[in-house]
């Protein structure tokens, strides 16, 4: 396993996930939307190019491989960008072909909480049930999409759960290979 994308809505808990898998496995977390500006300038430093949008390596492919296909995590992918972007999920081709080129492994996490656990996580939400709900819908058709083509998946409710927790979840699935998987 080289990458693990980490995906679902606002506030779900998909950075704190992230940054626990990273103290655990040691691997960078790399938040390709630049959320992180900080980390989006050492990332275009490093690489020697600028990537401004999700749109200049919508799949994390090509960056992946000039990086020199390091295992990493990655807080929210393309499925991200095409939902909040409202655009349907690009054809997955592309991706599937890359990892199968490169003898790859990609672990998509989806991770979801209930409205009330998000609205207490990110008061941003509050009055804006009837958006997140239809977000929470678009996240969990991706899941399946993805589910359905043989991607490896993995969904995780977090509503009771650390992100220490998740953690030891997710270390402990992938370790014993229960994830939905081609």
């Amino acid at each position: 396993m080289s990458l693990i994308a980490i995906e679902g809505c606002d506030g779900v808990g998909k950075t704190s996930l992230a940054k626990e898998l990273s103290k655990v496995t040691g691997w960078p977390v790399i938040d390709i939307f630049g959320n992180n500006k900080l980390e989006h300038r050492k990332l275009n430093k490093e690489l020697d190019m600028s990537i401004n949008t999700i749109h200049d390596d919508m799949y994390f492919m090509d960056i992946w491989l000039r990086l020199g296909r390091p295992s990493c995590i990655l807080d929210r992918t393309f499925v991200s960008g095409m939902i909040y972007g409202n655009h349907d999920l690009f054809p997955l081709e592309y991706l599937d072909r890359r990892l199968r080129e490169y003898n790859e492994e990609m672990l998509f996490i989806f991770m979801r909480a209930e409205i009330e656990t998000i609205i207490e996580r990110d008061r941003a939400w509050k009055g804006r049930e009837q958006r997140l709900k239809k977000l929470k819908s678009k996240f969990n058709n991706s899941y399946h999409l993805l589910s359905f083509r043989n991607f490896q998946t993995m969904l995780l409710d977090s509503d009771n759960f650390s992100a220490e927790q998740l953690a030891q979840h997710v270390l402990e699935e992938v370790e014993d290979g229960f994830y939905q998987s081609s």
